[in-house]
């Protein structure tokens, strides 16, 4: 018999990011004994309804964005309608209103919290959401964390550490391919310098402010290319010109999916300079170490950036907001080629032990038996 499962969730690809991501890998199951729908915004105000091989995916149209959550009747609408049609609701987490449907309407199966971030804004709106966030941690029967270090360094969870388990997240190999003249071309565009890449969305927690600093302490034949768009990319473009450091650092914009594995094959490291404990795991990380690529990434306090790049396995941890550190750290594998080719290595077969999307989909399957079969 297959479980049937409904994913609660903010959005679902091609809307990216890495708990969109997750969230597809895990709708994507073949054979592991369970079956998967999503609930999702749309990024539009229509909502829309999406057959898959797998599934369905249902995008509710949005009205208007508060706080950085997508506010939406229809969300609350197809909840309500479809919660009980499911033996498990797996919510991934921070979500305040899928937390509020959770709560707001009777539900009759099982629970998983997929947490994959403390919500970090101590502001007024979460004071007042907070002791709606703990009733729902109370009726979960299982709590999900990516990596073993977010179940320790959360104060939420701390009180709910009975129910916690860790699940890592993962990534699809074979999604990103690259093309051996666009490489080629990436590395003749920079005068076959040496080039460290970073992907991400132009926000705070990023860091990519401390990496464009680093710049200054890198010698002159390393390049830093930043993939990516986001609210923060105006900021960024004046800090590199007001650092004079258009000829070391280059926005790249969006990447194309398509285009994004010969980033990754064309760089000699790559660099998560994130810097707050808004980033729990880093999908990037594990996407670069499937292409063998070392790693340099930070010592986030409670984050479990620096459990997935293990320092001196498959990369180097720098110092959190250091760009000496950061600098120092690069400079070190950028310069010692059988270092870097070793991490590179070590990180290809952490990859393929512990972050494939089978590997996640297996261990989901398994818990949702148990979560399933326990009374």
């Amino acid at each position: 018999m297959n479980i049937r499962v409904l994913q609660v969730a903010k959005f679902f690809p091609p809307d990216p990011g890495g708990i969109e991501t997750t969230t597809k890998d895990i709708f994507e199951a073949d054979g592991e004994g369970y079956l998967s729908d999503a609930l999702c915004f749309s990024q539009f105000s229509k909502t829309k309804i999406e057959y898959w091989p797998n599934g369905k995916v249902i995008r509710t149209g949005t009205l208007f964005t508060f706080a950085s959550m997508p506010v939406s009747i229809s969300y609350f609408y197809f909840f309500k309608k479809l919660r009980n049609l499911y033996d498990i609701i797996h919510l991934h987490h921070p979500n305040p209103v899928g937390v509020i449907c959770l709560l707001l309407f009777n539900y009759r199966g099982k629970l998983v919290i997929h947490w994959h971030s403390d919500i970090l804004n101590k502001g007024l709106f979460y004071k007042l959401f907070a002791p709606f966030e703990k009733a729902l941690l109370k009726k979960a029967d299982k709590i999900v964390c990516t990596s073993p270090i977010y179940i320790t360094g959360s104060p939420v969870l701390k009180n709910f550490a009975f129910k916690c388990t860790f699940i890592p997240s993962a990534f699809t190999e074979a999604s990103l391919t690259y093309n051996d003249l666009f490489v080629s071309s990436i590395k003749q565009k920079y005068n076959g310098k040496k080039l460290v890449f970073t992907l991400g969305r132009h926000v705070g927690y990023k860091g990519f402010n401390y990496l464009i600093e680093a710049a200054k302490y890198l010698d002159d034949n390393v390049v830093i290319l930043i993939g990516g768009t986001g609210p923060l990319y105006s900021f960024h473009e004046k800090l590199i010109k007001d650092t004079g450091l258009e000829d070391k650092v280059f926005l790249l914009g969006r990447i194309e999916n398509r285009d994004l594995g010969s980033y990754y094959k064309a760089c000699d490291v790559f660099c998560l300079p994130s810097c707050h404990k808004s980033e729990g795991f880093g999908l990037v990380i594990i996407e670069a170490m499937s292409f063998s690529k070392p790693v340099v990434a930070t010592n986030i306090p409670g984050s479990g950036v620096s459990w997935v790049n293990q320092n001196e396995v498959t990369g180097l941890n720098a110092e959190n907001e250091s760009p000496v550190s950061l600098a120092e750290k690069i400079s070190i594998l950028l310069n010692n080629e059988s270092l870097a080719v070793e991490y590179g290595l070590n990180g290809y077969k952490r990859y393929k032990e512990y972050f494939t999307a089978k590997t996640l989909r297996t261990s989901f399957a398994e818990l949702y038996r148990s979560v399933f079969e326990k009374t």
